[in-house]
C-alpha cells in the first residue's frame, strides 16, 4: 500500500515500497520503480515474489492525475490536457525526487535504477527512457508502449524490453484512427504495439528486421541487433491479454512476467 509520503514541488506525493530483509544497509542494492495502470492504487505484489528472491528494493509510486473521471492516473497520454515531457511534468518529477530519496535512506546502487509498468504504467516506464535517461539504466514496458520519436530527446539509448499478450484488447490491432484526434504527437500513434517496439529500435540505431526466437511454448522473443548498450527486445505472449501474468503467484502455463523483465534489467546496468 502506498503509505511513503514525499512533497514534490508542493505536491504530496506517495508511494509503496517493499526493502529486501537481506538488506544490510552496506552492500549497493538493485531498485526496481514499478509503475501502476490507470485508476488502480500502487502496489509492489506483482514483483514481490521476485524481489524478495533477488534481494532488490521495489518501489511503486501512486498516481494522482484525473481522466475521464478515474483518478490515480499518470500525467501523459491524457486526452484533456497538452502533455509536457520536460522535469516539470509532476510524474517526471516525482520520479526523480523518489530516486533521490530512496537513495537517501538506503544503500542503493544508483547504476542499477529500473523503470517497469502496466498499461499506462509502462508507457510512463517508456517517457522515463527519454526524459531520465541519466538515471535509469533500462525499462520494460508491459502491455503499452509509447514511441516518442523526435520527441525523445535522451543522451543515451536505453534499452527496452516489452511484452504483449495477443488478445490484448487495448493494443492488439490498434489503429492510428483511434488516436486522430489525441494530443499525443504523431509520432505515437504508430498503431500496433510492435510497431512501437520497432520505431523504438530504429532511433537506437538497431537494424530494423528482429530476430525472432521461441521461448517456451506460446511465447516468442523478437530481438533487434543493436549497438552495445541499445537493446531492445519485445516477447509476444499467445493469448495474452491485458494484464501483468502471472502477478504474485505463477499459475499454470503463465508466461512469468517479472522474471523475464528481472532478467533483462540484470544484464543492462547503466553504462560506467
Amino acid at each position: 500500500y502506498p503509505d511513503n509520503e514525499l512533497e514534490v514541488d508542493g505536491l504530496v506525493r506517495t508511494w509503496a515500497m517493499y526493502v529486501p530483509q537481506a538488506h544490510d544497509g552496506m552492500t549497493p542494492v538493485p531498485l526496481w520503480l514499478h509503475f501502476h495502470g490507470g485508476a488502480q492504487v500502487a502496489s509492489t505484489t506483482e514483483v514481490l515474489r521476485v524481489a524478495a528472491d533477488e534481494g532488490f528494493v521495489l518501489a511503486a509510486p501512486q498516481g494522482i492525475r484525473n481522466q475521464g473521471g478515474s483518478d490515480k492516473t499518470w500525467r501523459w497520454g491524457d486526452e484533456d490536457a497538452a502533455i509536457d515531457f520536460t522535469a516539470a511534468n509532476p510524474d517526471i518529477a516525482l520520479t526523480d525526487a523518489l530516486i533521490d530519496q530512496i537513495g537517501a535512506e538506503l544503500c542503493v546502487d544508483l547504476a542499477r535504477v529500473y523503470a517497469a509498468g502496466w498499461s499506462s504504467g509502462a508507457e510512463a516506464s517508456s517517457v522515463l527512457a527519454c526524459t531520465l535517461d541519466d538515471r535509469i539504466a533500462a525499462v520494460a514496458p508491459v502491455a503499452g508502449i509509447y514511441d516518442l520519436g523526435a520527441a525523445c530527446e535522451a543522451e543515451r539509448a536505453v534499452p527496452h524490453l516489452s511484452l504483449i499478450g495477443t488478445d490484448d484488447i487495448w493494443f492488439a490491432g490498434l489503429a492510428p484512427v483511434a488516436w486522430s484526434e489525441h494530443p499525443i504527437p504523431q509520432a505515437l500513434a504508430s498503431g500496433h504495439h510492435i510497431d512501437r517496439t520497432a520505431a523504438v529500435a530504429v532511433r537506437h540505431g538497431c537494424e530494423p528486421d528482429p530476430v525472432v526466437e521461441v521461448v517456451m511454448d506460446g511465447v516468442e522473443r523478437l530481438t533487434w541487433s543493436c549497438p552495445p548498450g541499445a537493446d531492445v527486445a519485445l516477447i509476444v505472449i499467445e493469448d495474452g491479454v491485458h494484464a501483468w501474468q502471472p502477478g504474485w503467484q505463477a499459475v499454470g502455463d503463465w508466461y512469468d512476467t517479472s522474471e523475464a523483465v528481472w532478467e533483462f534489467f540484470e544484464r543492462h546496468p547503466m553504462p560506467e
